[in-house]
């Protein structure tokens, strides 16, 4: 779980990756947007990212990760769980911050 976070952090953190993931979405959807908005729409999912990988710096997190190796595998994944809310929560609060959720 912990790697698989890692690996979105550094995906979504590199600006052509992320580029080209937005390039893929709205060529999922039906209706075609100007490639010019495509900028726009990387100014606002960059205040989530930034929550999202500032979450390895939150002490609370620090703290989980330390405890962890001497837990139990069932108590470790269930730290995996709460890091991942703990994240998924930074970025819900974004969301409401901007007023887009």
């Amino acid at each position: 779980m912990n790697d698989l976070s890692d690996k979105v952090s550094a995906l979504l953190s590199d600006p052509s990756s992320l580029e080209k993931i937005m390039s893929i979405a709205q060529g999922m959807t039906k209706t075609e947007e100007p490639k010019n908005e495509l900028p726009v729409s990387v100014e606002k999912i960059a205040p989530m990212l930034e929550a999202y990988t500032k979450s390895a710096n939150n002490p609370k997190v620090q703290l989980l990760l330390a405890l962890k190796p001497m837990l139990s595998e069932g108590r470790q994944k269930n730290i995996d769980e709460a890091i991942s809310m703990m994240r998924i929560a930074g970025v819900a609060s974004k969301l409401f911050e901007r007023g887009e959720a």
